[in-house]
C-alpha cells in the first residue's frame, strides 16, 4: 500500500497525538531506506548508520512545537 499517504497519516496523527499531551521531541530508529520518509514528515537524523536486526537504521527526532495554552 506504499505511496498512498497511510504511512504518512499514521506519522503525522502521532505527532499531533504527542505533542497534544505535551511532549516535545518524537524520535524513531529508521531502516535505512526509509530515512527519506521520516525527512519529508520533518525529522532529522542523529549520530550515524548502525545495524538492528541485521539492517541498517538512522536515528531520526524531530522537536513539536509547545503549546503555550497546554496545561500538561
Amino acid at each position: 500500500h506504499r505511496g498512498r499517504g497511510l504511512g504518512g497519516g499514521v506519522v503525522e496523527a502521532a505527532l499531533d497525538l504527542v505533542a497534544s499531551r505535551g511532549g516535545e521531541l518524537l524520535w524513531c530508529n529508521a531502516r535505512d531506506p526509509a530515512v527519506a520518509f521520516y525527512a519529508r514528515h520533518g525529522f532529522v537524523p542523529h549520530g550515524s548508520l548502525f545495524v538492528e536486526h541485521g539492517l541498517a537504521h538512522q536515528q531520526m527526532y524531530r522537536e513539536l512545537p509547545v503549546d503555550p495554552t497546554s496545561s500538561v
